[in-house]
């Protein structure tokens, strides 16, 4: 038994680490992780720039919330991920023809 629940702690562990480095660096490089680059969207502070390194991993955190995902059921659609780290999705096309 207190084998099992070491593994537990290692998965978890394991998992957070994987999607930190999955997460964290492709949204700080450049605001978009592979599924927002299929979909044309990216990461935006509110007012529509660049976050910063602290400001990801706020973002990347607050994803392994429990629950998180039933967050997105809200009335504007973002996620805790989102509105804790005060960052948006934007569609890139409709960002750059306002630049």
């Amino acid at each position: 038994m207190i084998f099992e629940a070491n593994y537990l702690a290692v998965e978890i562990l394991f998992g957070l680490v994987i999607a930190m480095l999955y997460f964290a660096p492709l949204e700080y490089a450049t605001g978009r992780t592979v599924a927002k680059l299929y979909y044309g969207t990216k990461v935006a502070t509110e007012d529509g720039g660049k976050p910063d390194f602290n400001t990801i991993l706020i973002r990347t955190f607050c994803r392994f919330i429990p629950f998180e995902p039933v967050s997105f059921l809200a009335s504007d659609g973002s996620g805790w991920h989102d509105t804790m780290s005060h960052t948006k999705v934007i569609d890139v096309k409709q960002w750059r023809s306002v630049k």
